[in-house]
């Protein structure tokens, strides 16, 4: 299923909760397909992104990266996962720098992807395992919000991105 069937389905899942109460199936089914075509996304927006750091200038892989992480900001709002979506969005602003050419595609940067990358994945694995975005106590998306932010002004944050996830940027 794409992400338009998947629109068609929750709207009617919308009309059937308006008109007769809930369907639970038909939501769980669009999380699920959600979920699914999210993970795809994020494998994609990997390979894209171990191969941006050996192409820093290739602009066809910036912007499969962005349609990876715009796919699931879309998809985010009418299934009401805020945190999937202010991570996202936060993602998307960067990416979209990158793609206009004011950011460069430099390691702190896709540090900063791989993070954000491994932060969606983090907050998909728990609507799977849960059915919701549950905030654990060690859950903090604020420092890697801010670190996209300010890397997509043009800072570098390289510290956090480093000392935030493993990764090496």
């Amino acid at each position: 299923m794409r992400l338009i069937d998947a629109c068609e389905l929750w709207n009617s899942a919308r009309l059937k909760v308006a008109g007769r109460g809930s369907d639970k199936r038909d939501v769980d089914d669009l999380t699920k397909e959600f979920l699914a075509e999210s993970q795809e996304g994020l494998e994609r927006m990997e390979r894209c992104l171990t191969e941006l750091e050996r192409h820093p200038g290739d602009c066809e892989l910036v912007s499969e990266v962005f349609r990876s992480v715009h796919t699931i900001k879309g998809a985010t709002g009418f299934l009401g996962f805020e945190r999937l979506e202010r991570l996202a969005h936060a993602g998307e602003g960067l990416l979209g720098a990158v793609r206009d050419g004011k950011v460069a595609a430099n390691s702190a940067v896709i540090g900063g992807l791989l993070r954000l990358m491994d932060g969606l994945r983090l907050v998909l694995g728990l609507i799977e395992q849960t059915g919701a975005e549950v905030m654990r106590s060690s859950d903090d998306d604020s420092e890697l919000i801010g670190c996209l932010t300010d890397l997509k002004a043009g800072g570098g944050r390289l510290a956090a991105v480093e000392r935030g996830s493993g990764r090496g940027a």
